[in-house]
C-alpha cells in the first residue's frame, strides 16, 4: 500500500460515488459482495525466546465481520490480503436498512514465548515493535443537516494470549489512528466532499508475558457509519486491501531476560543401600544425577557417603573418591584418598567421605554428574550415598575448575613416594590469595558499571532519536 496508489484509487471510487449517489436518491440499492470466511488459518510456528527478538512477523489469517451480518449490511465490504498484511474495511450508502452499519478486517498473527520445563509460566517483559500505515477515502454525499449522521474510522493493534483456545484474554489494545468527519469538515456539505486518510505510525507496545503461553498479535481496520435519511450519506473506503486499509509493514516481538533463569537451583539424590567397590583399580559409579539448568553458568557438585574398610594387618588399604562429569574421567584434584596403612590392627574402619567441585555448564539443559570411587587395594563399601547438584548462574569472583585426567591416575602409593607434600600455606600467601580474589572480583564490578554506563548512553541516542522523528513527523 503506497501513497502514489491514491491517485487511481480515487478516480476509482468517484465513479463508484456516483452510482451510489444515484441509489440513494432513487431509493435503489446494490448489493456489496459477500465478505470472505474468514477462516483462521493454522498458529503459527515462531517461538521468541528470552533475550531475543524475533524476525518481522507474518500475518497467518484474518478475521472479518458486519454489523448487522450479511447480506442485510447492504453497502459493506471487507477484504484482507494476508501476503502484504493489509486489512480492509469499507462501507457504501443505500436507501436500504438505514442505521448503523459497522465493517471491520482484522489481520493475526501468533507466537509463543520460549520455555523449558523449569520455566514455564515465568513472567517475562516484552516489546512488540510496530509500523503500520492506512489508507483510506471518505466521501460526503448529499445535504446533511445537523444530527443527520456520523461516521468514523480506527485502526487498533492489540495483543491476546490464546493459549486456551476456550477462554482468550485480549491483554492490551492501542488505538494508533481514529478519523471522524469533525476533523476535516463542515456539518452543512451539498452534494460530494472527498478527502484522503492517509498516515503511518511507529512505535512499540509493552507487556508481561508468561514464558510457554501463545499469543495473537492483531491489527483491526474497523469503519462504522450511521445513516439516516436516504439522500445522505457517508462513504467510507478503506479497501479492498492491498490497495487501501491498513497494514503493518514490520511487526517484531522483543523478549526481555527472563530474572528467574539468574537464580541458583538445586537437584539431589539420596541411597540407604551399600555398594561393594570392585578394587583392582578399577573405577566403580556410586550415583549418578542430572540437573537442567536454564542458562550458561557453573554447577557445584557435592558427594557424600559413609566408607566401610575391611583392613588386614600387613596390608595398605586404600580407595580414592571424587566427583566427575565424565564417567570415565576422574579430575586431577578428586582422588580424595581414604587409606589405612599396613602396620594398623586388624578391623573394619568407618569414616565419613565427602568429595566436592565446581563444573562449568556451557549451555542451558540436562548435565549430569557421578560420584567416583576407586579401590586399590583391600576391600571397601559405601553407605549412605547421596549427591547434590547446585546450579549458579554466575561467577563473582576466581573460578577453579577441575583439571580433567585420564583414569589410570596414580594410586595414594606412588603419590607418596613420587613427589613431596606441599606444605601448608603460609599466612602471606594466604593474604596474597585472598588480595589476588578481591581484585578480581572489583575487575568484575568495574566491568559490568562500564557496561552499565554503555547501555544508558545508548538508551539516551534512542531516545534522542525518537524525539528528532516525532518532531520531524509534525513539522512535515
Amino acid at each position: 500500500m503506497q501513497p502514489n496508489l491514491i491517485g487511481a484509487t480515487r478516480i476509482l471510487h468517484v465513479a463508484v460515488v456516483a452510482v451510489c449517489l444515484m441509489a440513494a436518491v432513487h431509493g435503489q440499492a446494490t448489493t456489496a459482495a459477500p465478505p470472505s470466511s474468514g477462516a483462521a488459518a493454522s498458529r503459527g510456528g515462531v517461538v521468541v525466546n528470552p533475550g531475543t527478538t524475533s524476525a518481522s512477523l507474518q500475518a497467518i489469517g484474518c478475521d472479518e465481520t458486519t454489523i448487522p451480518p450479511q447480506p442485510f449490511c447492504l453497502g459493506c465490504s471487507t477484504s484482507c490480503d494476508i501476503a502484504s498484511n493489509t486489512a480492509g474495511a469499507s462501507v457504501f450508502p443505500s436507501a436500504i436498512n438505514l442505521g448503523p452499519k459497522f465493517a471491520t478486517a482484522s489481520l493475526y498473527t501468533d507466537f509463543e514465548v520460549g520455555a523449558c520445563p523449569q520455566t514455564v509460566g515465568n513472567l517475562v517483559t516484552a516489546s512488540i515493535n510496530y509500523d503500520v500505515d492506512w489508507l483510506g477515502e471518505w466521501f460526503v454525499l448529499g445535504v446533511f443537516g445537523t444530527g443527520l449522521g456520523s461516521a468514523e474510522a480506527i485502526v487498533t493493534l492489540s495483543l491476546e494470549d490464546v493459549t486456551d483456545s476456550m477462554n482468550v484474554k485480549i491483554l492490551k489494545t492501542v488505538e494508533l489512528h481514529k478519523e471522524e468527519p469533525d476533523d476535516q469538515i463542515g456539518i452543512d456539505i451539498v452534494n460530494v466532499g472527498v478527502w484522503v486518510d492517509v498516515g503511518d505510525v511507529e512505535s512499540c507496545m509493552t507487556a508481561l508475558l508468561k514464558r510457554g503461553h501463545q499469543y495473537r498479535i492483531r491489527l483491526k481496520m474497523a469503519v462504522e457509519v450511521i445513516y439516516v435519511i436516504p439522500t445522505a450519506g457517508y462513504l467510507l473506503a478503506y479497501g479492498p486491501a492491498p490497495l487501501q486499509g491498513a497494514a503493518w509493514n514490520n511487526l517484531t516481538v522483543t523478549v526481555g531476560e527472563d530474572p528467574l533463569e539468574k537464580l541458583p537451583g538445586v537437584a539431589t539424590k539420596q541411597g540407604n543401600d551399600f555398594i561393594a567397590l570392585t578394587g583392582g583399580n578399577a573405577l566403580d559409579c556410586l550415583a549418578t544425577h542430572t540437573i537442567m539448568t536454564p542458562a550458561p553458568g557453573y554447577v557445584m557438585v557435592t558427594a557424600t557417603g559413609q566408607a566401610n574398610a575391611f583392613h588386614q594387618n600387613g596390608t595398605v588399604t586404600q580407595a580414592n573418591f571424587g566427583v566427575t562429569d565424565d564417567v570415565e574421567v576422574m579430575p586431577l584434584n578428586q582422588d580424595l584418598a581414604f587409606s589405612i596403612s599396613s602396620g594398623y590392627p586388624s578391623g573394619t574402619l568407618v569414616a565419613p567421605v565427602t568429595a566436592q567441585s565446581v563444573f562449568p555448564a556451557p549451555a542451558k539443559g540436562p548435565h549430569t554428574y557421578y560420584f567416583m570411587a576407586q579401590s586399590a587395594t583391600g576391600g571397601m563399601s559405601v553407605h549412605d550415598i547421596q549427591l547434590t547438584l547446585c546450579y549458579v548462574p554466575m561467577a563473582y569472583g576466581m573460578v577453579s575448575l577441575p583439571i580433567q585426567a585420564a583414569s589410570n591416575v596414580p594410586t595414594f602409593e606412588q603419590e607418596y613416594w613420587n613427589s613431596a607434600p606441599r606444605p601448608a600455606l603460609s599466612p602471606w600467601e594466604i593474604a596474597a590469595e585472598r588480595e589476588v580474589d578481591i581484585e578480581g572480583y572489583l575487575r568484575y564490578l568495574d566491568e559490568r558499571a562500564r557496561e552499565l554506563e554503555r547501555v544508558n548512553e545508548e538508551r539516551r541516542i534512542l531516545r534522542e532519536a525518537l524525539r528528532l522523528r516525532a518532531r520531524n513527523r509534525q513539522d512535515g
